[in-house]
């Protein structure tokens, strides 16, 4: 309160009483110096930087408050303790009273240029916690860009990891795929060759049944061949012996041509011999010629029998070379069949070893199909982690983002806060009609406080959603609005950004010139009600 306000009431309450009117006069200075005092307080206490400052300064001001009342009321009482012997005029108590008022007069103005020295300092020290505010808001700006560069930076690596991530899980899928693929084929392979490896197992097993077949028949033919042999031994010893006796015969026929020739000679002889006789031989020369018949007829079988001979040694040479050659060819089948059943049974040992390879071929190929069917179900289980790997990465991707966002709002809020703190702040009773966005119909609000950066208030009436109230915005045009600038036409647009139970903190997004006017017209309409409020003290105490 300057000193032409308190000069105005002063001249207003000298025409009453002059105890009530110093009543009045000092229950209103108090009262202004103690709402003093509690704005500055207040305006302290929203600037969490130099809130002690705030305290110290709002103290100094009640105290002097406190000292400046007590020492009034030191003044007044004793005049009001006078004692029923002091006689005085009215003149003269009116002059005491003067007098009086007079020095608490003065008193006060000096405790006024002591309230204004330290509203001055308060001022001042409100101008310094308003640059440091702005200062902490560029700081908060600043720190709002390098934690969104740094958020850009880190989403674009993660985004760039994870594309990587994404890549590599594709080509994963892909290997895991062919995988499957491939297994699908070793698998189909390694059943075809079970069934071939199977195939070779009976196959063998026939083939050594058919070896020891073989074995058995060549045993037979190596008996037989020997006894073929032996056979041959005694038709070759027989025709040695048949050749023997043609030679033997051969002796003989020579000896009975030799008698023939000799007896052929005797007949001629005796033919001689005959003729010489005369008649007396004749007979004998018949029985001559008849000898040399015979001797030429034995002559004549001789040779034949020498013929058959030879041609019967010529066959027994030819029997005796062909039985030779059977010999020899019984030999050399004796020969192959040794051969062949060494063969046969060396085969045997290989059918046994193919029998046995195709068992253990057998088993691993069994071994490869039940790894390849589990490498196949590997792959496709491959296949379904790589693809939870790629909804992860998806939700990571998301989160990030979300984090991003998160972070933003919290900077915006902050700055909000700032910017709302920075400001100076004016509590308010006054009620007035609201629009939002998505609501239909009026919301009448009661003020709680008001500045140039927004307001808060409490809602009336006209319940909102479930959502708004909870503070879940589902949609983003519910958190705008419009109030009345008090001017007809005029509307200011705010934002809402927090609700708790039915009170609302809104910021305002519209020309300054008309938040100022919406400012203007509350404190216009406060200011007369603490008007009023000071003519209903007034007349109270008077």
């Amino acid at each position: 309160m300057n000193l032409s306000s308190f000069s105005l009431l002063l001249n207003k309450t000298l025409t009453i009483s002059s105890k009530k009117s110093l009543w009045i006069l000092f229950g209103i200075i108090g009262a202004n110096m103690f709402l003093m005092t509690l704005n500055l307080f207040y305006s302290a206490a929203t600037l969490s930087g130099m809130s002690m400052l705030g305290m110290v300064v709002s103290g100094i001001l009640f105290a002097s408050s406190f000292l400046f009342w007590y020492q009034l009321l030191k003044n007044i009482s004793p005049n009001d303790e006078a004692g029923p012997e002091e006689t005085l005029t009215p003149i003269d108590s009116e002059k005491i009273e003067i007098e009086d008022l007079k020095k608490q007069v003065r008193k006060m103005t000096l405790q006024a240029g002591l309230a204004q020295e330290t509203q001055r300092h308060a001022e001042e020290e409100v101008t310094f916690l308003k640059e440091f505010a702005g200062q902490t808001k560029t700081s908060l700006f600043k720190m709002a860009d390098s934690i969104d560069i740094e958020l850009q930076n880190n989403i674009k690596n993660i985004t760039i990891q994870t594309e990587k991530a994404t890549d590599i899980a594709a080509q994963l899928t892909k290997s895991a795929q062919t995988v499957g693929d491939k297994s699908g084929t070793v698998a189909e392979g390694a059943a075809m060759a079970l069934e071939n490896t199977t195939n070779v197992q009976q196959f063998a097993a026939g083939l050594s049944d058919t070896v020891t077949e073989i074995t058995r028949q060549m045993e037979q033919t190596t008996a037989l061949t020997q006894e073929a042999v032996s056979i041959s031994n005694d038709t070759q010893n027989t025709i040695s012996g048949l050749e023997d006796a043609a030679q033997g015969i051969e002796e003989i026929i020579g000896l009975i041509n030799n008698i023939a020739r000799q007896t052929n000679m005797l007949a001629l002889n005796a033919t001689i011999e005959a003729a010489r006789a005369g008649e007396a031989g004749k007979g004998f020369a018949v029985v001559a010629a008849e000898v040399k018949n015979l001797a030429n007829q034995t002559t004549q079988s001789v040779e034949g029998i020498t013929q058959h001979i030879k041609g019967i040694q010529t066959k027994v040479g030819a029997a005796v070379l062909d039985i030779d050659k059977i010999k020899k060819s019984i030999d050399s089948v004796q020969s192959s069949s040794d051969v062949i059943s060494t063969e046969v049974t060396r085969q045997g040992e290989a059918t046994r070893e193919i029998t046995t390879s195709s068992t253990e071929a057998r088993t691993s190929v069994q071994t490869v199909t039940e790894g390849a069917r589990d490498i196949s179900q590997e792959a496709n289980n491959n296949t379904l982690i790589v693809e939870e790997i790629n909804l992860i990465s998806e939700e990571l991707a998301r989160q990030v983002l979300s984090i991003r966002s998160h972070m933003m709002d919290i900077v915006q809020c902050a700055l909000d806060e700032n910017e709302r703190r920075s400001t100076e702040r004016h509590s308010s009773t006054k009620t007035a009609l609201i629009t939002l966005d998505g609501i239909e119909g009026d919301i009448q609000i009661q003020f709680l406080d008001y500045s140039m950066g927004g307001m808060r208030v409490k809602m009336l009436d006209n319940p909102l959603p479930e959502n708004f109230m909870a503070g879940n915005f589902m949609d983003d045009s519910v958190r705008k609005g419009n109030i009345s600038t008090g001017t007809a036409g005029s509307k200011i647009h705010f934002t809402v950004r927090d609700m708790q139970d039915d009170v609302i903190n809104a910021q305002f997004e519209d020309d300054e010139d008309l938040i100022r006017m919406l400012n203007v017209y509350l404190e216009s309409q406060d200011s007369e009600d603490s008007a009023e409020d000071t003519l209903d003290e007034i007349e109270l105490f008077g």
